[in-house]
């Protein structure tokens, strides 16, 4: 889960930095989104897991 959190953070820094400068450096959103979308992959699957235990 802190690789999913890092990853979303390096993806995005650089566009709040220099997304006026570079424009194209807005793309970095959608492996940001990615990486969002696989935390909260883990995080259901986590649930699940502990559902069938408990």
């Amino acid at each position: 889960m802190w690789l999913t959190i890092v990853l979303s953070f390096a993806f995005y820094i650089p566009v709040v930095l220099w997304a006026d400068t570079y424009p194209l450096i807005g793309m970095l959103m959608i492996p940001k989104t990615c990486a969002y979308v696989w935390t909260v992959w883990i995080g259901y699957q986590a649930m699940k897991r502990e559902k069938k235990i408990g």
